[in-house]
């Protein structure tokens, strides 16, 4: 028989599942975290909603809304199925709000906690500082991640 007829050996066979093996346990991990942020990424979108009603009020009344209610801030965590619970409004000061958002993105252990979002109203409108909270930095935003 002719040597170009027998096809791949046993060893060369054995390469080929042990880089796809390699590949495989590099991508799964990636993917997973990808998926998790692009779920984080679907919260910021209602953060987003929050902060720019915010805003408006602010920029309409001149102080913060003492309210949520006030505001058109919905809290219920029915909204999104990546709210563990409901949002926590807490009025600070006529310049102040925080928004508490606290996030169950897989059922991981790891992928829970707050973001907070703290709102500053001033002359050159409202600055949201969205660092503080429990939520594991790696996973957020890259504008939300603490120093």
């Amino acid at each position: 028989m002719n040597r170009h007829e027998q096809g791949f050996t046993l060893l060369e066979l054995m390469i080929v599942v042990a880089i796809v093996g390699i590949l495989a346990a590099i991508a799964v991990p990636s993917y997973q975290n990808y998926i998790t942020r692009a779920k984080v990424a679907e919260v910021m979108g209602f953060a987003g909603t929050d902060k720019t009603n915010l805003a408006e009020f602010y920029s309409t009344a001149g102080v913060m809304p003492s309210t949520a209610t006030a505001a058109a801030i919905t809290l219920s965590s029915s909204r999104n199925q990546y709210f563990g619970t409901d949002t926590v409004y807490t009025w600070i000061n006529a310049d102040q709000v925080r928004l508490t958002y606290n996030l169950d993105i897989s059922g991981n252990a790891g992928d829970e906690g707050s973001m907070i979002f703290l709102a500053t109203g001033s002359i050159n409108g409202v600055l949201v500082d969205c660092t503080g909270g429990t939520f594991p930095d790696a996973l957020r935003p890259a504008n939300c991640r603490g120093t």
